[in-house]
């Protein structure tokens, strides 16, 4: 039914025009899906309850169309991101939901798409004439919980230019770098812990969607849960 961009990503993310070398890549909540982007193009996604985004240009294939707010913001949004067009292409996109069989249109955005990237700018105030950068698709994993970035936050970009955007990129996709590797440690130690659990077949009770249990040994009962970056037994 057209292009219909996930809010948060699946933790992969793709550049735009290839759908090889998935890098794991915060902005937007945690949403499952497979991403394969090819030839410059999002390939429809399961839309869940929880909101989606997808091309203004697709709006009508959904049923959808803006109302007049919604064409005046996202004319004020075109005017105030029309000084990255010489560095950034921009892409214009509806937030939809939807609930009561059918679609329903939320908020209107722009992104830039920088060298393949889907970045976001934003500000601290809306008076403020600097931006800084997140990637609209981002790795998320329950296991990045505690991940602190500790690299220095790039400049703030008033007016862009290639070498800013580049120094942001680079920055950001360190940081997707860093959260992979650190989910990793705690990924490996969930897939070991429960490799052993399954060894011991039917003395492992299991509840809480699979994340927590218990080990019933010897007339004697152990509990153990799954958490974000921690195994806890008891």
């Amino acid at each position: 039914m057209g292009l219909v961009f996930r809010g948060g990503g699946s933790g992969y993310l793709h550049t735009l025009g290839s759908s090889e070398n998935p890098a794991f890549l915060p902005c937007f909540p945690a949403r499952s899906g497979n991403h394969n982007h090819a030839g410059n193009r999002f390939n429809l996604l399961k839309i869940t309850d929880m909101r989606d985004f997808i091309s203004i240009s697709e709006i009508s294939k959904y049923g959808l169309q803006l109302s007049d707010y919604q064409k005046r913001t996202l004319e004020e949004k075109r005017k105030e991101f029309a000084p990255f067009a010489p560095v950034c292409k921009t892409v214009e996109v509806l937030y939809i939901s939807h609930y009561d069989d059918k679609y329903h249109a939320e908020d209107v955005a722009v992104f830039l798409d920088y060298k393949g990237y889907l970045l976001r700018a934003y500000k601290h105030h809306y008076t403020d004439k600097v931006y800084r950068f997140c990637l609209v698709e981002q790795y998320r994993h329950k296991h990045t919980k505690n991940y602190q970035n500790r690299n220095e936050m790039p400049n703030k970009v008033g007016k862009p230019t290639p070498a800013k955007m580049d120094v942001w990129l680079a920055y950001l996709l360190n940081e997707e770098e860093e959260k992979k590797a650190y989910a990793q440690k705690y990924i490996d130690e969930e897939t070991a812990f429960r490799a052993e659990l399954a060894q011991l077949g039917d003395a492992v009770k299991w509840y809480d969607n699979g994340n927590r249990g218990h080990i019933v040994m010897n007339n004697l009962v152990f509990d153990f849960s799954i958490e974000a970056c921690y195994i806890n037994k008891t």
